[in-house]
């Protein structure tokens, strides 16, 4: 996401975030985080990041799994955080 340049730190399986551009800072869990750091490399078709969240976490992607980062993105796109674009 264009402005969006965190500062990162990490306690077991949290992870606070703050958001140079807009002074907000965050607390995730390890899921959200990786979500976060994957599209802040490389945008991603939703469908290809949940494969690729499946195979990191050596997971299959079944409507619970697929549910659940979808529910991840919607709430991190509501933050700010990442920006979902249409199909």
């Amino acid at each position: 996401m264009p402005g969006f340049n965190p500062l990162w730190h990490t306690w077991e399986d949290e992870v606070v975030v703050f958001d140079r551009f807009s002074g907000d800072t965050h607390l995730f869990d390890t899921l959200s985080a990786v979500l976060i750091r994957s599209l802040t490399r490389l945008p991603f078709e939703q469908q290809v990041l949940i494969e690729q969240m499946a195979i990191s976490h050596a997971c299959e992607a079944d409507a619970e799994f697929v549910e659940l980062i979808q529910a991840r993105l919607q709430g991190l796109a509501q933050l700010g955080v990442i920006e979902c674009l249409p199909d």
